[in-house]
């Protein structure tokens, strides 16, 4: 979370992790919830997720509503 203004306690939200195989398929998936974060802070998430041979994740940090704020998508 940042430290600058404006800046919150981020209080309800997941990560939605997706991995994408052969032909960009969806072959797994998880939804985390996040603890708390006060402004300034951070963690560290593990996924584990068993898809086999996966090219690509996608990460999409949501709020509480479901909306995505932030994405990721990293190639394998």
């Amino acid at each position: 979370t940042r430290k600058t203004l404006p800046a919150y306690t981020l209080r309800g939200y997941t990560a939605r992790w997706i991995l994408f195989g052969y032909d960009d398929l969806p072959m797994d998936g998880q939804l985390d919830r996040l603890p708390a974060l006060a402004p300034g802070s951070s963690t560290t998430l593990k996924a584990n997720l068993s898809a086999d041979k996966p090219k690509r994740v996608s990460v999409d940090i949501l709020r509480p509503g479901g909306f995505s704020v932030a994405s990721v998508q990293l190639s394998l």
